[in-house]
């Protein structure tokens, strides 16, 4: 999605008419086996925390923290404990 937005992507730059929209989706999947071949070649490895901001271990620790928070809220406020047999 970045490449869509950076100067000469599909926000900027050509615009976005069909034409363009159609080499830049028909040429997406040339584009990600270079991606593929240069991240392999520099060994810099795919999904690492340095890429992406949601695998570093402080995001996902407070991702779990907030999961746990979650499940104690549902287990105090049940919306499914009712004398009805309604939802």
């Amino acid at each position: 999605m970045a490449s869509m937005k950076n100067r000469g992507g599909l926000t900027h730059g050509r615009g976005l008419t069909d034409s363009v929209r159609a080499q830049r989706v028909g040429t997406m999947h040339q584009r990600a086996s270079i991606h593929d071949a240069m991240m392999t070649l520099t060994g810099k490895g795919h999904m690492t925390s340095e890429q992406h901001v949601d695998l570093s271990k402080s995001r996902q620790s407070g991702d779990q923290a907030d999961i746990g928070k979650l499940l104690e809220w549902s287990d105090l406020n049940d919306p499914f404990t009712t004398d009805s047999t309604e939802l």
